[in-house]
């Protein structure tokens, strides 16, 4: 394989894995000589298209809120209650425990399954330095690369980036999130446009008209309307 076409541990940009690959982590980073980057991603529950951008995934409102257990400086743990909504098991591994009492927020290195409305143990990858009692206010929020989907058309969401393949539902793999990429036009667009979520075509992009759309990139070709043209993406 080329360069140009390996990743961190030779895990081509065309390849998908129904696991995460060893040694590796959501949203880890790998840049190319040409300026590409790619972020480590897991699909959601619906099979993604190559070329239309994706999202993060909504925020579970039973999983925000919480009740903690007290739990002591120097603990690496942390346990909550959940309302009424399952937990499956990592799916906040790579993810934060947000303290929103106190400004407080920690990394999740792993979970087990928890069923709804029953305590959540969270092994964290660093020491809670200030103690947590039971007063405070916790919220779990997903690694923002686990469980994206397709972009709707009402440019609500947070663009995450745009895959260079189809994807199976639930699979991990390489989200390309800036340098040249080929996405799907909404609308037929100039060279040099500036490009945000399309609202007449999910996945698609259409020309920045409004200072509080997200901006996805700039064109470095003109686009036709319902075809995949490149875009030099700069969503970091």
């Amino acid at each position: 394989m080329s360069k140009y076409s390996d990743l961190t541990g030779n895990i081509s940009i065309f390849s998908e894995s129904s696991t995460l690959p060893e040694g590796m982590m959501l949203g880890q980073r790998k840049e190319f000589s040409d300026g590409r980057v790619f972020r480590l991603a897991k699909n959601g529950a619906v099979a993604l298209a190559a070329g239309k951008i994706v999202v993060q995934d909504d925020e579970t409102a039973n999983h925000i809120t919480l009740a903690p257990a007290v739990a002591a400086a120097g603990d690496r743990t942390l346990t909550v209650t959940l309302g009424a909504t399952a937990a499956v098991a990592n799916e906040y591994a790579e993810g934060f425990a947000v303290n929103i009492t106190t400004g407080k927020i920690y990394k999740i290195k792993s979970h087990p399954a928890a069923a709804l409305s029953t305590a959540l143990t969270l092994t964290l990858y660093d020491d809670i330095d200030v103690a947590i009692p039971i007063t405070d206010d916790i919220d779990l929020v997903h690694n923002p690369y686990y469980g994206v989907i397709i972009s709707v058309a009402d440019q609500a969401d947070i663009v995450m980036g745009v895959p260079p393949i189809a994807v199976t539902a639930l699979y991990y793999f390489w989200l390309q999130t800036r340098g040249v990429a080929a996405v799907l036009m909404d609308e037929t667009t100039g060279r040099g446009d500036t490009v945000t979520t399309g609202t007449g075509t999910v996945g698609a992009v259409e020309v920045l008209d409004g200072v509080a759309e997200p901006i996805i990139g700039h064109m470095i070709e003109a686009g036709v309307d319902t075809k995949y043209n490149a875009v030099m993406l700069c969503l970091e």
